[in-house]
């Protein structure tokens, strides 16, 4: 997520994927180093009464301050097509939380 007044990522996100196997090929093959910062990535829960489906989004937590929007994407495009990419701010500082996910 990006912080409003800023524009500064807050440290972490989602990213969204195409498909399921990205996310699968993402989690399966981890650790994930990006710009020399490891990374955590995680499958996002659905909550869909009724429905057995699988997230196409990923948390992303860990990310260094200095990445941003086009590093991620980079990064996970390795994986499968992301559809977008959210990164998380601080409403109040001028920096990312370290989080992120992959859509």
């Amino acid at each position: 997520m990006m912080d409003n007044r800023t524009g500064r990522s807050r440290g972490f996100g989602y990213i969204k994927f195409k498909e399921n196997t990205s996310v699968d090929s993402v989690l399966s093959q981890k650790p994930h180093v990006v710009d020399h910062k490891e990374v955590d990535p995680k499958r996002c829960n659905v909550n869909m009464k009724g429905k057995n489906r699988r997230s196409l989004k990923v948390f992303v937590g860990g990310l260094a301050f200095e990445h941003d929007e086009a590093t991620i994407r980079s990064f996970f495009s390795n994986f499968g097509r992301v559809t977008d990419v959210n990164l998380l701010t601080s409403p109040n500082k001028q920096r990312h939380r370290g989080k992120s996910v992959v859509m």
